[in-house]
């Protein structure tokens, strides 16, 4: 933590590692059954015994810089970056050993685990009207995730095994702005206004393997895609882009000299849009399908708050809340829904669910009492509330 130029300018580092071990043994060579399953399938170069699976590694930093060119104006920057590793899962039996296969081998080193790549930026302004103050903050992410995994368990058991690998690799890039003026007036009234944009991007790539011949396993030898030689079970992309903007603002007015009252609201509306396929591979060759979402909707509250005196805050509010919602996975081969569906009554079969394209707003509604308190000369805080929350 550095002053760079006194009062003006300053600097802060920050810099970690994490390492923690793997606790689980894998001792897939030593199971007579899953051996002889995978010398039938052509797969015995995935039995690897391997000990310590489940490592994890953890390497980051963070630099922020505050800079103070006048009395009025402060300007804080900051990155963030770490980069994530684990080796392998701890799935494990009692005595903390597993039986999972060794794909490295087979698909260019690449065994079970995940690695994730964060980068955030992000850059705050605030600047004193005398009156007011105005805050933007922007913030920028970026992150890259892979995870491999050992799916066979899904696949039967014993000669009729079709040893499955998964490999789901993601990118998502964010970029969200917030713009708030709060007021600094002389008298019983405040209020502040605010502003909400959000962009975010995800991609993700969705990609299965054999570990052995496919015309072997469960599909049975008749169907052609499964020929020998094919190990490519799918490979499939999904696309989710989101926008989301909001308005909000609250208005607080003293009552008296021990009471306030204060009302908000926040207006939000947002779009979401999601492109499914799959291009190649044994099961794959489905057709893009696109579907799309909006809402909008406003939320509001409502608080008092009663001080007694200067060690006491009793206060009461309602507030309403929500999360937003979105679109159905439906699976990709099924683009006319027929197999989710197939008396077409518009319900999901064997369920009371309907086969809608997309899901609203998840909505709340918070009742809460709570009183603040400093003791003891200022020596003890004591904070309490009691609530109901009904979620629908």
């Amino acid at each position: 933590n550095v002053p760079v130029i006194e009062d003006v300018l300053a600097i802060r580092a920050v810099a970690f590692r994490h390492d923690d071990d793997g606790y689980v043994d894998n001792i897939v060579e030593s199971d007579p059954i899953i051996t002889d399953a995978a010398t039938v399938l052509g797969a015995a170069n995935l039995l690897v015994n391997q000990d310590d699976m489940g490592a994890k590694e953890y390497v980051g930093g963070r630099i922020a810089a505050l800079w103070q060119p006048s009395d009025k104006l402060n300007i804080t920057f900051q990155y963030v970056v770490q980069d994530g590793e684990q080796e392998g899962w701890t799935n494990a039996s009692a005595d903390y050993t597993q039986t999972r296969f060794h794909f490295g081998g087979a698909y260019g080193g690449k065994n079970e685990g995940t690695d994730d790549e964060l980068d955030i930026i992000n850059l705050v302004a605030e600047y004193d009207l005398g009156w007011a103050t105005v805050l933007s903050s922007s913030s920028w992410i970026e992150e890259a995730s892979n995870l491999r995994f050992d799916g066979a368990l899904f696949f039967g058991t014993g000669a009729n095994k079709t040893f499955f690998f998964g490999e789901i690799e993601t990118d998502v890039d964010v970029f969200v702005e917030e713009v708030r003026l709060v007021s600094q007036l002389d008298g019983p009234l405040q209020y502040l206004v605010g502003f909400y944009y959000e962009d975010r991007e995800k991609f993700t790539t969705d990609e299965a393997h054999s570990g052995g011949d496919l015309s072997l396993g469960f599909h049975g030898p008749t169907m052609p895609r499964f020929g020998p030689g094919n190990t490519k079970i799918s490979k499939s992309f999904l696309t989710i882009d989101t926008q989301q903007w909001a308005a909000f603002g609250e208005v607080s007015y003293d009552l008296s000299e021990q009471i306030e009252f204060t009302l908000g609201a926040r207006w939000f509306d947002y779009d979401r849009e999601r492109g499914q396929e799959s291009d190649s591979g044994a099961a794959g060759g489905s057709p893009l399908q696109v579907a799309r979402t909006s809402e909008s909707d406003i939320n509001y509250k409502a608080n008092i708050s009663y001080r007694p005196n200067d060690n006491m805050l009793v206060y009461a509010q309602w507030a309403e809340g929500f999360r937003l919602g979105g679109l159905n996975l439906f699976p990709i081969s099924d683009t006319t829904r027929t197999r989710c569906d197939v008396d077409n009554d518009g319900i999901l079969d064997g369920t009371s669910a309907p086969l809608d394209e997309d899901f609203r707003s998840d909505s709340l509604e918070n009742l809460e009492l709570g009183v603040k308190l400093t003791l003891m000369e200022n020596r003890l805080q004591v904070n309490g509330s009691i609530y109901q929350i009904n979620w629908e």
